[in-house]
């Protein structure tokens, strides 16, 4: 892995640093997929070094995963409709449960016993 100051001394030295005085960074999302904790920790450090002697503010630096912006539009749009329509009471799409009515109580010992010949059985159904 690259060192942060080691990295920032490059982009120095090329000129790479641009002058983003007055501007407010946000980042959000930064997708964290199959990378360890430590990478995405000096990735972290080098934006905020970076911002930093840019002169910028960096104001908010989120990982998360990348399904959850398209998701957060979504729910942002659900809101704006919330607010803009004042017969609406619930905040939320209407659910209707369409699984069992009464299901039978299976203990966990007993589970582990029935589940094992059936594991090709698709995930849901109940046990025979």
């Amino acid at each position: 892995m690259v060192s942060v100051s080691l990295a920032m001394a490059k982009a120095t030295r090329k000129r790479l640093l641009p002058d983003l005085r007055g501007v407010e960074v946000h980042v959000l999302g930064a997708d964290n997929a199959g990378k360890s904790m430590s990478y995405w920790a000096a990735l972290r450090d080098f934006w905020s070094q970076y911002f930093r002697e840019a002169g910028a503010n960096l104001r908010a630096y989120s990982h998360c995963g990348s399904h959850q912006i398209p998701r957060t539009a979504g729910w942002l749009a659900q809101w704006q409709e919330m607010l803009n329509n004042t017969e609406q009471k619930i905040a939320g799409p209407r659910q209707v449960w369409t699984g069992h009515e009464v299901r039978e109580f299976v203990p966990l010992e007993k589970l582990a016993a029935v589940a094992a010949p059936h594991s090709h059985r698709t995930h849901g159904s109940p046990p025979s």
